[in-house]
C-alpha cells in the first residue's frame, strides 16, 4: 500500500508540473483526468494468468487541427499476472509517460494510437505461500525486471456531455521486460477507463 501512495504521490507531483509548463507555454492546451481499471497478463511467463489492477491518469491535450490533437502526460498502472500453485501474484507499480494522437469524429467519438514509456520501480513478486515472508523483495524484484520498458496502444472512446469521456485502451508491450537476454518477457493490458476533460 505504501508503494502505490508512493506512485501516487509522484504521479501528482508530475502533474502539478506537467499543469504548470502547459499554463506557461500552450494557450489552447486542456487536460484531462482518467481513473479506471485494467486487465494484465505477462507474454511469456510460464503458468500465467491475467491479473485485475487499477489505473490513474493526468493528460495534456494539444490541438492540431478541429479534429486531431496529440496527447501527453502520466499515468499509474497496477499491471501483472497471476501464478499458478502461487498465493500472491506479480505485481508492478508502473509509471508510464505516454504520447498520442487522437482523432474526434462528430465531437462524440474518438479514436487514438500512440506510443509509453513505462517504469517498473516498485514491485512484488509471487509468493507461494503467505506465511513466508520475502528478506528482500524489491531488490529481487529488480534483479529481475528492467527499470524501464515501452509499449505501443490503440483505442477509442465516447464523449458524453462534452467533458466526460468513456474509453477502453489496449497496450502491446514492445521491448523486453525481464532482466535476461535470455528470458522474453512483455506487458500486454486492457483498460476501461472513465474521464473528465477540460474541453
Amino acid at each position: 500500500m505504501k508503494k502505490v501512495f508512493s506512485a501516487l504521490v509522484l504521479l501528482l507531483s508530475f502533474q502539478s508540473a506537467h499543469s504548470q509548463y502547459y499554463m506557461n507555454v500552450c494557450d489552447d492546451c486542456y487536460g484531462s483526468i482518467e481513473i479506471g481499471g485494467l486487465i494484465s497478463s505477462i507474454n511469456g511467463l510460464d503458468d500465467a494468468s491475467a491479473k485485475a489492477g487499477f489505473y490513474a491518469g493526468y493528460y495534456q491535450f494539444k490541438p492540431i487541427s478541429e479534429t486531431f490533437s496529440f496527447r501527453s502526460g502520466v499515468s499509474y498502472n497496477n499491471i501483472g499476472a497471476k501464478i499458478k500453485d502461487y498465493d500472491t501474484p506479480l505485481v508492478i507499480h508502473s509509471i508510464n509517460v505516454p504520447l498520442s494522437v487522437h482523432y474526434i469524429l462528430k465531437e462524440k467519438y474518438q479514436f487514438f494510437i500512440g506510443g509509453e514509456i513505462g517504469t517498473n520501480f516498485f514491485g512484488k513478486l509471487p509468493i507461494k505461500d503467505v506465511q513466508q515472508t520475502p528478506t528482500s523483495d524489491n531488490f529481487a524484484f529488480h534483479d529481475n525486471f528492467k527499470l524501464i520498458d515501452g509499449s505501443i496502444f490503440f483505442g477509442a472512446g465516447y464523449i458524453f456531455f462534452e467533458h466526460l469521456d468513456l474509453n477502453l485502451k489496449y497496450n502491446v508491450g514492445a521491448t523486453n521486460l525481464a532482466n535476461s537476454n535470455i528470458i522474453m518477457y512483455k506487458k500486454n493490458w486492457l483498460t476501461l477507463s472513465v474521464g473528465y476533460t477540460f474541453r
